[in-house]
């Protein structure tokens, strides 16, 4: 799950994954759950090893909530749509970027068909999920410490490369994609799903694959040159030259009215 779902991970990313198995009979539910939980935490715990460490957010399949039957993750996904308060909201944000690794493929694919039916019939959801897009990340460009220091002839400090930039930019096309009811998971996918339908023009396509490329290689770079084990993606701007830093703006810009689009888009769909 997660940036590993979606096949964008970094040299700094930790671990998103889930477990689903086969449907059983209820009264040997708990015994099976076990035996992939203790399954799971040896694989977690390999991972680490091989420089993989673990989620923070406890997101892994040694997690009783994420290893679950068929049935009892279409429950968890029922529960995330339906009642999509914040916390549910922050979990579709790395859940639903799932994709199959091991095992069978057919399991996974029956997840994201009763997942994308439930949606298209729950709009509501995706309002909820474009203002809890709109609170977790915004780009500085529009902001009022920007302008000031725009008008000085100054640039800002720094930015986070990850939180204003790919994550506003990555949940964006996520909302668009759900909404086009595609199990696409990468964003360059979803981007091409999304023209496809018509849902936004080729020109503005084009500039959103161009700012994801552009913070895709800068995190990459960043990844390579930073200090220390702990990840820091943020970003001097005194470290860029002139067309870094001009190429940077304009790639936030396209975010910030992207973000605009989708939450115009969706903002009426309560009723």
């Amino acid at each position: 799950m997660g940036s590993e779902g979606r096949r964008e991970q970094t040299t700094s990313t930790d671990q998103d994954n889930g477990l689903v198995f086969e449907n059983i009979p209820g009264d040997r539910l708990a015994e099976v759950q076990s035996w992939f939980l203790e399954f799971a935490e040896k694989v977690v715990s390999g991972l680490v090893k091989c420089g993989l460490p673990r989620c923070k957010g406890n997101i892994m399949a040694n997690n009783p909530e994420l290893c679950l039957s068929l049935d009892g993750w279409h429950q968890h996904f029922a529960r995330i749509v339906t009642d999509p308060d914040h916390e549910a909201l922050l979990k579709a944000s790395i859940c639903f970027d799932f994709r199959a690794l091991y095992g069978k493929a057919s399991l996974v694919d029956d997840l994201w068909a009763k997942l994308l039916r439930r949606i298209e019939h729950n709009k509501n959801f995706l309002r909820f999920l474009t203002a809890n897009m709109l609170l977790v990340g915004r780009p500085p460009i529009p902001s009022w410490a920007s302008k000031v220091r725009s008008l000085l002839g100054l640039s800002l400090p720094w930015v986070d490369i990850k939180r204003n930039a790919l994550a506003p930019l990555v949940s964006s096309i996520r909302v668009l994609t759900l909404a086009c009811g595609s199990s696409a998971t990468h964003s360059l996918d979803r981007l091409a799903v999304i023209e496809e339908k018509g849902e936004i023009s080729p020109e503005l396509a084009d500039a959103i694959k161009q700012a994801y490329d552009f913070f895709m290689l800068l995190r990459i770079r960043h990844d390579f040159a930073r200090e220390g084990n702990e990840p820091n993606d943020r970003i001097r701007f005194k470290d860029m030259n002139r067309l870094q830093r001009r190429f940077l703006n304009g790639a936030l810009q396209t975010v910030f009215e992207l973000q605009d689009f989708v939450n115009n888009k969706f903002s009426g769909d309560l009723f």
